[in-house]
């Protein structure tokens, strides 16, 4: 990296190896399930059997699903899966991406189909790429922390890189879960005058009532909404999951007090 005049390196950072873990994990029901329904599919039928004695209130369902062609039941499961986790993380490309991933299968099976179980291989692959793809793109993303600027680089073919010059924050966040303080590792939200690293936050409430008497009515409504400013940390604007964060607030807010003087 090229520094400026007067510039030191404090941090060159690369995300902490619990973020490969938590961002992997949407791509292990491809291995697992693509695993159970090539090498196991004989036995799912006796464990949904034997999971109908335990649990004879979902009986139904449980018929339902075995009688249900396999091929169907994992695609039905991993667009469940892929659904949930765009909804968790908030991320609608995220469902797109696994769309996308199942049509392939589809697809590749469809037009193969003397090769056997090739959904449930092709699964399995998807998956394992996924997953290495996951890693390898973690592993070219860093965080680069001078006494001038902070500069965050991701990307595995031709790369991104955002620059944030010290003197222009105004704010310094750090969050850190329970998780993150087990583990060592938390996000640190710099918030410029421009409000980056800032979202809107909307709530609203609403009442309505009629009445009515023969051919006269009337009715009423009266609403309600507020809209605040909160932190919104975003991997592309913050140090989204660094570890010993609470070191590099404290070495950016060194740099920033003589700056801000």
């Amino acid at each position: 990296m090229q520094t400026l005049e007067s510039e030191t390196v404090l941090f060159d950072l690369h995300p902490h190896w619990f973020l490969s873990f938590k961002e992997t994990w949407g791509f292990v029901p491809y291995v697992v399930l693509g695993l159970l329904f090539w090498l196991a599919e004989d036995k799912l039928s006796l464990f949904i059997e034997g999971a109908m004695s335990f649990f004879p209130v979902l009986t139904p369902v449980l018929k339902f699903l075995n009688s249900l062609p396999r091929v169907v039941l994992a695609y039905g499961l991993l667009f469940i899966h892929s659904l949930i986790l765009s909804l968790i993380k908030i991320r609608p490309k995220v469902l797109l991406i696994h769309c996308i991933c199942l049509f392939s299968v589809y697809g590749s099976a469809t037009a193969l189909p003397e090769v056997a179980d090739l959904e449930f291989r092709l699964l399995i692959l998807i998956g394992i790429l996924g997953i290495l793809f996951t890693v390898l793109s973690l592993n070219h993303t860093r965080y680069i922390i001078t006494n001038l600027r902070i500069i965050i680089r991701s990307g595995i073919l031709g790369g991104n890189e955002r620059t944030f010059f010290i003197n222009r924050i105004q704010d310094l966040v750090l969050q850190r879960s329970l998780l993150g303080r087990f583990f060592g590792f938390g996000t640190i939200v710099p918030i410029t005058a421009s409000q980056l690293g800032m979202g809107n936050m909307g709530s609203n409430a609403s009442m309505a009532a009629g009445a009515g008497i023969g051919p006269v009515a009337a009715g009423g409504s009266v609403g309600f909404s507020q809209s605040r400013n909160t932190v919104a940390p975003s991997e592309e604007f913050c140090l989204y999951c660094i570890p010993s964060p609470k070191r590099v607030y404290t070495e950016i807010l060194k740099n920033i007090q003589p700056l801000a003087l």
